[in-house]
């Protein structure tokens, strides 16, 4: 019957039309709710906690004197304090290397041999007594200074005494104490550091095969050290918790 079908049809679009209407009711229901959330609450939108932002491990595996480590400290990473990512994270400096076993060259500790010779081994524990808290900071942010200050300057040096007095120099800059840091540096302290550094460079997993050889969260980056502010923006968070400078990067990323 026609008449029927038509029937049929118009209640049919009445109960669509109903559930459209309910649906859209409940939406702004729902909608209210989070806008304007429970009686007293505030209306504005709620600011992105920095609270979720996660903190990355940052660790560097490399040698005082090695033109490398020196680019990594001096290119790389000082921009990054610079620009504020240290904030999220936590960096270490592990200065070993390309340590090989033999009679060491005079400044090393006993069948240590350092890759740049005897004067590397001496500043490889003059960074690793800055980090420790109670001789210097294991807070990047006083310790770091000092490491780059070495890592400006060392190179043309040649002496124990012009390391030393390089040394004093840095750790007057960053607020140390020339006087801790050497008495650990070249004493038992900075020897059993140093062993310390050896252990956990030897036992990365993979192995290093070269330096600077850099970790972020435990994983290593390979060649890819020089893009360390990339693995760290993305470690630390995304979306409105990211750093500002992380939202730099990114914007600089969509123009190459």
């Amino acid at each position: 019957d026609p008449a029927f079908q038509q029937h049929k049809a118009t209640t049919r679009r009445r109960v669509l039309l109903v559930v459209a209407v309910v649906a859209l009711v409940t939406c702004f229901i729902l909608l209210a709710g989070v806008i304007l959330g429970p009686p007293g609450s505030s209306t504005s939108c709620p600011v992105p906690s920095t609270s979720s932002v996660k903190r990355v491990n940052v660790t560097l595996y490399g040698e005082s004197l090695c033109p490398d480590c020196r680019h990594m400290v001096l290119e790389v990473i000082a921009p990054m304090l610079e620009k504020g990512l240290g904030d999220v994270m936590d960096l270490r400096y592990v200065a070993y290397g390309n340590v090989r076993e033999g009679k060491s060259d005079g400044e090393g500790t006993k069948g240590i041999k350092c890759q740049h010779g005897a004067q590397e081994c001496l500043m490889n524990k003059y960074i690793n007594c800055a980090q420790e808290d109670g001789v210097g900071n294991s807070n990047a942010a006083v310790w770091f200074p000092y490491v780059a200050c070495l890592a400006d300057d060392l190179a043309p040096l040649r002496s124990s005494e012009e390391y030393g007095d390089r040394s004093r120099e840095c750790a007057s800059q960053a607020g140390l104490s020339a006087s801790q840091l050497q008495e650990c540096a070249e004493g038992a302290h900075g020897e059993a550091l140093e062993r310390r550094a050896g252990e956990e460079t030897d036992g990365l997993v993979p192995e290093h095969n070269f330096v600077p050889w850099m970790l972020v969260n435990g994983a290593a980056l390979g060649s890819d050290y020089d893009n360390l502010d990339r693995f760290v923006c993305v470690g630390s968070g995304s979306g409105g918790n990211m750093p500002a400078a992380c939202s730099e990067l990114r914007r600089s990323l969509m123009h190459q």
